[in-house]
């Protein structure tokens, strides 16, 4: 399907994947758009797709400039194989550092949350790449034997990396379902650093962050936490970030 680049008085595209290219269903297409590429990733393949010097798609790349990887390749160094597939990406452009950031899903029983950072301002360079337990929940409210990891999401702030995902736990929806933000030290993850401490929170934590004395509310209802990515390099904050909340309407009354 095509996507198109919005302005204020104009609007291009170019096509991206089709369903003969991904044979994955849904694709879950992504999009991040840096001063040279734009990034298009769905559940099986990234696209890197050059821009001229005015912001434009190229129509005419060459050599060498427009770039297809299958994500199993991309991610082949930290995460092989997934025997369930390497799926829900979400991309995005750190517009004040200037690196692109890419998570999704290791899925089956390796139930991984994977990262890549690229290591300058060009999706064509040299990435970073991690590979998270989706299991994160252990010793914690939201405790889960054989959790299932789904749609993982990156966003940033000035001192952080953001990554957040969705726990699915088939044998306790109600309590141990809901979402997971993993807060990364940025310092730490545009170095490539090998060992890091990072906070986890869950649903329960946003469910105390209310400070509701109802019962409107219950941590199974808060499904995911969708990152707010800042729109300006200005818009970066220290020590801030953030969320969309998905709440299950059952939950809302």
């Amino acid at each position: 399907a095509p996507f198109v680049k919005r302005g204020l008085t104009h609007a291009y595209g170019t096509l991206g994947f089709d369903l003969q290219q991904t044979n994955v269903v849904p694709p879950d297409p992504t999009l991040a758009v840096g001063p040279f590429q734009v990034l298009h990733v769905v559940n099986s393949l990234i696209k890197i797709i050059p821009l001229t010097a005015s912001g434009n798609i190229e129509t005419a790349p060459r050599p060498g400039a427009s770039r297809t990887i299958p994500l199993p390749d991309f991610f082949s160094l930290v995460a092989s194989p997934c025997d369930g597939g390497y799926i829900y990406p979400h991309a995005a452009y750190d517009k004040e550092i200037g690196r692109f950031l890419l998570t999704c899903i290791c899925g089956g029983d390796s139930n991984q949350v994977l990262l890549a950072v690229s290591t300058t301002s060009s999706a064509l360079g040299f990435w970073i790449l991690y590979s998270f337990p989706g299991q994160v929940t252990n010793g914690l409210r939201m405790q889960c034997p054989y959790p299932v990891s789904l749609y993982s999401k990156v966003g940033y702030n000035r001192d952080g990396v953001f990554l957040s995902w969705v726990q699915n736990c088939p044998d306790n929806q109600q309590d141990a379902t809901g979402a997971i933000i993993a807060a990364l030290p940025k310092w730490a993850v545009y170095k490539g650093a090998t060992f890091f401490y990072a906070p986890v929170w869950t649903a329960y934590d946003i469910l105390d962050g209310i400070n509701d004395d109802s019962d409107q509310f219950y941590a199974g209802a808060f499904l995911q936490a969708q990152p707010v990515l800042p729109q300006r390099a200005e818009d970066v904050q220290y020590d801030v970030t953030y969320f969309v909340m998905d709440v299950r309407r059952e939950a809302c009354g």
